[in-house]
């Protein structure tokens, strides 16, 4: 096949992908769970709220380590 290794890579992969979902009981349920997790509303919100609470603990901590190491 004359084709990009990216085309070749996508089409291994859901080759792959949907062999695993059509055998195994276990991937599709969990391939269910996880859109479930992922779609509920207030999770969402509260998967957000964490982001951001990270996020902004990783910017203090960095402007923080910055200012001591120009203070000293």
């Amino acid at each position: 096949m004359n084709m990009p290794i990216v085309k070749r890579v996508e089409i291994a992969f859901w080759d792959f992908l949907i062999q695993t979902l059509s055998e195994n009981q276990r991937v599709r349920d969990l391939v269910r769970q996880t859109y479930r997790i992922t779609h509920h509303p207030s999770l969402r919100r509260v998967t957000g709220l964490l982001a951001v609470t990270a996020l902004s603990g990783l910017i203090s901590g960095a402007i923080l380590g910055v200012l001591t190491t120009v203070l000293r």
